[in-house]
């Protein structure tokens, strides 16, 4: 990995190589070495990576820009050479699309909720939407879920004619969870539907959560709604290896299917629920 200054910018970019040699076939005289793509505090910086090769086995100065998001090289003033690299650009994206899936399945939970604070702190989750595919569905992932068997992650599943954004399952088809996501700072006035879905579905585990603030109820007990909030998690003020004891606690695909998760949070209702009679 290379560390340089953006002189134009101001900005301290780190540089990750991915090696491509053998990976993509080489082009009359023209071999494909690696790839560098800048990062950012953790982020990719741009669409715009540097493709390293050599020419008649001498490796060059040179690089040629390629545009991930397009998938085509850029400012190649050769048509000829333009025509030969076309195909090529492409497979250099989809290597570099694998790349990303398996440094994801590599890192821990503390290592992607860190990533994720980063994300938030920069303002990065514009949406709803993106708070459920950049936070909550990456953090199914992490967690252990098979997100491509749709009766354990039941996506806008129906409840009195309406919608909860997930339903997590087990056995299949059969919510152990439901988590109701909304855009960042937009969580007030949702718990009470929520609490109410899952009351009435005998979902034990219900989950409000905006990606930064996280609320966890245990909705199968006694009491009014606001009686069942067992915990509310900040990632961005607990810190990471906190937060990940948490949604382990909770969330973790092992502990709902052998219902460590169910007990857990029945646990802390009726601790959290003792102390309120204590005090």
């Amino acid at each position: 990995m290379k560390h340089i200054v953006d002189n134009v910018n101001k900005l301290e970019l780190t540089f990750k190589t991915i090696d491509l040699e053998g990976r993509v076939p080489s082009t009359d005289s023209i071999e494909f070495l690696s790839v560098e793509e800048p990062y950012r505090e953790g982020r990719r910086y741009s669409p715009f990576v540097r493709v390293r090769y050599a020419l008649n086995g001498i490796k060059q100065d040179k690089a040629f820009p390629l545009d991930v998001d397009k998938g085509i090289f850029l400012s190649i003033d050769d048509d000829v050479l333009e025509e030969k690299l076309r195909p090529i650009a492409p497979k250099i994206v989809q290597i570099l699309q694998e790349h990303v899936v398996q440094q994801n399945i590599e890192m821990t939970l503390k290592e992607h909720i860190d990533d994720i604070r980063n994300q938030l702190k920069q303002g990065a989750f514009s949406n709803e939407a993106a708070v459920s595919f950049g936070i909550v569905q990456r953090l199914f992932e992490a967690l252990g879920w098979p997100k491509f068997t749709p009766q354990i992650i039941i996506p806008e599943y129906a409840v009195e004619g309406q919608r909860v954004d997930f339903a997590l399952c087990h056995p299949p088809g059969k919510p152990l969870v439901f988590i109701e996501v909304k855009q960042v700072g937009n969580l007030e006035g949702a718990e009470e539907q929520l609490f109410r879905y899952a009351f009435g579905e005998g979902v034990p585990i219900a989950i409000l959560t905006d990606g930064q603030i996280w609320r966890f109820f245990h909705a199968t007990g006694e009491g009014k709604y606001k009686e069942h909030k067992v915990y509310e998690l900040d990632m961005i003020e607990i810190d990471s290896e906190k937060s990940a004891e948490r949604l382990d606690r909770y969330l973790n695909y092992e502990a709902v299917q052998k219902g460590k998760a169910v007990t857990a949070i029945k646990n802390d209702y009726q601790k959290v629920s003792q102390e309120k009679i204590t005090n």
